[in-house]
């Protein structure tokens, strides 16, 4: 055999040899690649979920706090009408009752 035809097998029987451990090699990171990026898609889709459920958190904390104060208010507000009311109706009962009273005596 001549040294060019030796020299041709030896590097076909290289190439393969290093073909075979190469591909397996290369697939294995490319598929681990793939696994890593799957797995930091969910993690920054659950990132997103998280963050949606937290800002609808605050969103209905400022809403009840809302509420909260209109109620406050709003009781406020009644508390005084009411107040009033009774004031009226107290001087209400003095005047009917001086009435009343300045009916007897005359």
């Amino acid at each position: 055999m001549s040294p060019t035809i030796s020299e041709i097998i030896l590097s076909s029987v290289m190439g393969l040899l290093g073909g075979l451990i190469t591909i397996p090699i290369n697939a294995f990171f490319t598929i681990r690649q793939k696994r890593d990026e799957i797995s930091y898609q969910h993690r920054l889709n659950l990132v997103e979920k998280e963050k949606e459920l937290y800002t609808q958190h605050r969103l209905e904390i400022k809403r009840l706090e809302r509420e909260k104060e209109l109620n406050i208010q709003s009781n406020h507000d009644f508390s005084e009408k009411v107040d009033n009311l009774a004031k009226k109706v107290f001087i209400l009962e003095n005047q009917v009752a001086r009435l009343l009273e300045g009916q007897k005596d005359g």
